[in-house]
C-alpha cells in the first residue's frame, strides 16, 4: 500500500509537472497599457475543469488585444500540494487600443459630410467598396 501511494504521489507530480500549460492568442490589435490580470483563476483535477470567464467587456471597451494563460511557479506548487485536484492558473488580458483595429487592418477611411445629399452618400459608400476591392483591406466609413 505504501508503495502505491508513493507511485500515485510521484505520477501525479508528473501529470502537473509535465502539464506545464502556457497559451497566448493575439488578436492582432494593438495592445495597451491596460492589463488585467488574475493570478489565481481556479481550476481543478489537473485542469480537467477550467476556470469561469474573466469578464473583461467593461474594462476593455476597445476590445482585447492579447490573453495569455499560464501556471505560474506557485499555482504549480498548489497543484503539487494538492495533488491535482485544485491547479489554479493565471490569466492575463491586455487590452486594445482605441483605434487599434484600424492600424493593425490597414484599413482606409472615407468620409461623408453631415449635409451630403442621399446620391452623394451612395457614391461614397460605393467609392468606400472600390477601394477595399482594390486594397483588399477593410475600409471605414465615417460620418
Amino acid at each position: 500500500m505504501n508503495r502505491f501511494v508513493k507511485s500515485a504521489a510521484v505520477l501525479v507530480v508528473i501529470a502537473v509537472v509535465s502539464g506545464c500549460f502556457n497559451a497566448r492568442v493575439e488578436t492582432g490589435l494593438v495592445p495597451s497599457q491596460e492589463v488585467i490580470e488574475e493570478k489565481w483563476a481556479p481550476s481543478w483535477i489537473i485542469g480537467a475543469v477550467s476556470p469561469p470567464t474573466v469578464e473583461v467587456a467593461s474594462a476593455c471597451p476597445n476590445g482585447v488585444a492579447q490573453v495569455h494563460t499560464y501556471h505560474s511557479f506557485l499555482n504549480m506548487l498548489v497543484a503539487v500540494l494538492t495533488s491535482g485536484i485544485y491547479t489554479p492558473m493565471t490569466i492575463k488580458v491586455t487590452c486594445a487600443q482605441a483605434g487599434g483595429d484600424d492600424e493593425a487592418s490597414g484599413a482606409s477611411e472615407v468620409r461623408i459630410d453631415a449635409g451630403a445629399s442621399m446620391e452623394e452618400k451612395v457614391q461614397r459608400f460605393q467609392d468606400a467598396v472600390d477601394l477595399s476591392a482594390e486594397t483588399g483591406k477593410p475600409v471605414i466609413v465615417r460620418f
